[in-house]
């Protein structure tokens, strides 16, 4: 958590608030509401993400794109460990970035014209093998995740995550008109700062927005 931020934060927390008011505190009262709706979705985003991550059990997909000779056993055979492409983009900079010693060693050679024309077939050639190969296991795999239910769960947490995330505008948006609203804003921000209780990218992010909202209030 910023120092700055932090400190400013508690501070807001900490300062007295009159011991009554004339009128209802409408400002605190749709501060509250939005604060109830950010728990009760974020309570269902976390089971949504826990059901996800608990079915989430396919490996990655992958194919064999070469091998790294790392010397040679006992009885001088080579010890080649395979290299794997997890994408069909780490397909095509594996083959593209491979090509290229070829190409430098037969481009200036006589008939390097014709060369470089058949090691570019050659690469292109291999190159949609691995990815047909690699789109086969990805269809494979997204058939199994379909059945488990997988799928289905991680759309829901993803829906059920930026339903979050637009309540959480609602509240970087809102602009208390009283100290008590400010001070029960204040606190939510360090309490989901410190619990983890949010979609923010950090604490940090958490505060900072909180402490901008916080000087909309009192500008207005």
């Amino acid at each position: 958590m910023g120092a700055g931020a932090g400190a400013l934060a508690t501070a807001v927390v900490a300062a007295p608030l009159a011991t009554a008011e004339a009128e209802p505190d409408t400002s605190l009262v749709e501060l509250e509401v939005l604060l109830a709706a950010h728990e009760e979705a974020i309570t269902q985003n976390n089971r949504n993400w826990e059901k996800s991550d608990d079915l989430d059990t396919e490996r990655s997909s992958k194919v064999r794109v070469g091998y790294v000779l790392r010397g040679l056993d006992d009885d001088g055979n080579d010890i080649k460990e395979p290299i794997f492409a997890y994408s069909v983009e780490s397909i095509l900079e594996h083959y593209e970035r491979s090509k290229g010693p070829a190409l430098s060693i037969w481009g200036s050679a006589p008939d390097g014209v014709e060369r470089v024309r058949k090691i570019n077939e050659r690469y292109e050639e291999i190159t949609r093998e691995k990815i047909d190969e690699f789109l086969a296991l990805e269809a494979e795999k997204k058939r199994r995740e379909d059945a488990s239910g997988y799928t289905a769960a991680l759309a829901a947490a993803e829906a059920s995550t930026a339903a979050v995330r637009e309540i959480e505008a609602r509240i970087m948006a809102f602009a208390p008109q009283s100290l008590a609203a400010a001070r029960r804003l204040a606190q939510w921000a360090l309490a989901s700062s410190e619990s983890n209780r949010h979609c923010f990218d950090g604490a940090d992010d958490l505060l900072t927005m909180v402490l901008g909202t916080l000087a909309k209030g009192v500008q207005s």
